[in-house]
């Protein structure tokens, strides 16, 4: 098994100021370990190495929205603990505010917010989460016109549609519409088939939620193993239950 740091990243930790090519080394490494973040301790550690590279740079905006990449994750795995989860998900604010701060015209830091933001929405409720619907609007138009090909923006702002109601603006349509746009921009992230199955299901069209959730599994090279590993649990368990209560 490897270790979870290799004894170059341990020499570094005990050093000083460190150099542009160590900090570098370090952001490979962190990342490295953000990627196999299901196994064990590799999250944590990865938030370790960011934290180190950050007592060196405080304003490392990679390092900052990674950090708060880290911590949203940590709040999607945490127990069931609402108090842990949520405080994760401040953290990932602040740190995505700090990205912010640090380098206005920052990607990372600007799409971590607006998914901290949804986060804690959806915690929250609705009538609690009116005032974080416009915040998070905001920072993916924000992502889109910075980087008019992010499919993770899209994303974020289909799925927000889908879940308003329509008294708010909430809109199938629409949702439709965006996460279509997620899809074409990055066919192989797992996770935009199961939030189109979810929009087609609100539409009642059964038969294309279907398809969308067995299209996910015919993906040969996902963006985030990790994450689809997750994916393909939810969706298979998602097409068992609706194979039993649908036939086309």
């Amino acid at each position: 098994m490897k270790p979870l740091l290799s004894a170059f990243v341990f020499l570094f930790l005990s050093c000083g100021n460190l150099s542009a090519e160590n900090i570098a080394a370090l952001h490979l490494e962190a990342e490295t370990l953000y990627k196999t973040r299901d196994q064990r301790g590799h999250a944590a550690q990865a938030i370790k190495l960011y934290k180190h590279i950050l007592a060196q740079n405080p304003t490392d905006e990679t390092a900052l929205w990674k950090l708060s990449r880290s911590y949203l994750w940590q709040g999607d795995h945490l127990s069931s603990d609402k108090k842990q989860r949520f405080r994760a998900y401040k953290i990932a604010e602040d740190y995505a505010l700090q990205s912010i701060s640090a380098k206005p015209d920052n990607v990372g830091g600007h799409l971590m917010l607006g998914i901290a933001y949804g986060r804690m929405a959806e915690m929250q409720g609705i009538w609690k989460s009116l005032f974080l619907i416009s915040p998070i609007k905001k920072q993916m138009e924000t992502v889109l016109k910075l980087d008019p090909d992010n499919d993770v923006a899209f994303h974020v702002l289909g799925v927000l549609y889908q879940k308003l109601p329509k008294w708010m603006a909430g809109s199938t349509d629409k949702s439709l519409h965006l996460l279509q746009n997620a899809i074409q921009k990055n066919p192989n992230r797992t996770v935009h088939y199961l939030a189109i199955a979810d929009t087609y299901l609100k539409q009642k069209k059964q038969a294309k939620a279907i398809a969308s959730l067995k299209k996910l599994f015919d993906i040969k090279h996902p963006e985030d193993p990790v994450q689809t590993q997750i994916d393909k649990s939810i969706a298979d368990a998602m097409l068992r239950k609706l194979t039993l209560i649908y036939t086309p």
